[in-house]
């Protein structure tokens, strides 16, 4: 499941959510086949967040039409507002306590957050890694949590150096990966970024 920074910074560091949807169309054409995936996708902004795979409780997740529609209707959206860090981390929570599979020991979930800045409103570091914490424990060995800093201005500055050190703190904490675009470049991949919860890795998948 991927989560999407959509403020209105983005509008600069992500032209016409260019890189954000070349992430997800090429993570979605390597894996659309796989009729044991279920795919969820949201973005956060304008103090709000929407699932863009369902509209309401337990349909935070579809498959892979859903998804192909979920990247269509993404293309439309317009970048606005601030970037709520703590109601995208409740959203997550909300989707996968209310997912009719989460009960099935063959479930797992791969989350991967990204972001251009830092928390508005603000949110101390505790209450994230309390908050990324609560998400991998909903099922322990079967969610990770990986984030993504993204801008494609390459601008290095205080802000851009918080925002990208909270995202890896968050990582750390979700048992992901995290990625940077100031040091990496525009072509990461998803596939290396979401990484397998340690659970599947047990059962050799």
């Amino acid at each position: 499941m991927v989560m999407i920074d959509n403020s209105g910074s983005t509008i600069e560091t992500d032209p016409k959510q260019a890189f954000r949807l070349q992430l997800l169309n090429n993570f979605f054409n390597n894996y659309q086949a796989k009729t044991n995936f279920f795919w969820g996708l949201s973005y956060f902004g304008n103090d709000e967040v929407q699932s863009l795979v369902g509209m309401g409780p337990g349909t935070a997740f579809g498959d892979a039409a859903a998804m192909t529609n979920a990247i269509h209707a993404y293309t439309w959206v317009f970048p606005q507002g601030d970037t709520p860090y703590f109601l995208a981390l409740n959203a997550l929570t909300a989707d996968i306590q209310s997912d009719s599979g989460l009960k099935d020991a063959d479930t797992s979930y791969a989350i991967v957050f990204m972001s251009d800045g830092i928390p508005d409103p603000a949110v101390a570091d505790n209450d994230l890694i309390a908050a990324v914490k609560g998400i991998v424990g909903l099922k322990p060995n079967h969610v990770t949590f990986s984030t993504i800093y993204f801008d494609l201005t390459n601008s290095i500055g205080p802000d851009a150096v918080q925002a990208a050190a909270r995202l890896q703190m968050m990582a750390n904490y979700g048992g992901g990966q995290f990625a940077n675009t100031l040091f990496q470049g525009a072509n990461l991949k998803l596939n290396d970024i979401a990484t397998v919860p340690p659970a599947i890795c047990t059962q050799g998948l």
